[in-house]
C-alpha cells in the first residue's frame, strides 16, 4: 500500500523530473541474493544512478523511516527548490522480527521507494 501527497502544484517539480530522468541510467547491479542466486541494484547503486542527476536539476530526496510491531514505513520527499515536493510513504512487511529483519525490511523498502519517486 502506497500513499501520495504533493504540494499544491507540481509542475516546475515535474519539468525538472523528466529533464533529471534524462541524465539517469540504470543503477549496476552490484549485489548478489545468495538465496535467490540473482544480481541486483544495491541502495547505494541506486542513489549513486539518481543523486547527481536530481541536484543538477534542482532536486533532492530524503527519507524517513518508521516502524510498528509488523511493518516499516519509508516516507520518500523529492522535493524541487521551488518548494514544491511530492511525498510518498511505502509500507513493508517485516518478515523477522528482529533488528535484522527491520533492518532488512527498511532497506527494501528505501530502495524500492527511491526508485518509485525518481
Amino acid at each position: 500500500m502506497q500513499f501520495v501527497e504533493t504540494s499544491e502544484s507540481i509542475t516546475e517539480l515535474i519539468s525538472a523530473l523528466g529533464k533529471a530522468q534524462l541524465k539517469m541510467s540504470n543503477p549496476h547491479f552490484d549485489s548478489v541474493n545468495p538465496h535467490f542466486k540473482n544480481r541486483y541494484a544495491s541502495l547505494a547503486a541506486v542513489r549513486d544512478a539518481i543523486t547527481v542527476p536530481l541536484a543538477e536539476e534542482g532536486l533532492l530526496v530524503t527519507q524517513h523511516p518508521s516502524a510498528d510491531e509488523k511493518y516499516v514505513y519509508c516516507t520518500t520527499v523529492l522535493a524541487h527548490v521551488s518548494g514544491q515536493f511530492l511525498s510518498s510513504t511505502l509500507k513493508i512487511p517485516v518478515s523477522k522480527m528482529d533488528a535484522q529483519g527491520f533492518g532488512s525490511a527498511l532497506t527494501y523498502a528505501r530502495r524500492y521507494a527511491l526508485q518509485a519517486i525518481c
